[in-house]
């Protein structure tokens, strides 16, 4: 009789992670093309001279990681002043006390 390997990971999108992991994936893409988008403004800047296109992709990642803390710390700020319930205007999670 043979026996089926077991994988880590499942691919069956009724899983209950699969949903978590699938949005994980696709802000972790967003926020890639964003450092790619932010790294090619600032070759440009640089009046596309190529030779520093790891500073400017380390520079890129450095502001639009920046900038997504800020955002987030300005939200969560707002959330908690306000002591709203409802969802979180990022996340759309349900918020309370």
């Amino acid at each position: 009789m043979a026996s089926k390997a077991k994988t880590t990971g499942s691919t069956d999108p009724t899983q209950p992670g699969t949903a978590v992991e699938e949005s994980e994936r696709l802000l972790q893409s967003t926020h890639e093309q964003e450092i790619r988008n932010r790294a090619y403004e600032i070759y440009l800047q640089r009046a596309a001279e190529s030779g520093d296109e790891l500073e400017d992709w380390l520079q890129a990642e450095r502001e639009v990681t920046t900038q997504s803390f800020l955002q987030r710390e300005e939200e969560t700020v707002h959330d908690t002043e306000s002591g709203l319930l409802g969802e979180h205007r990022s996340t759309g999670r349900a918020v309370g006390r």
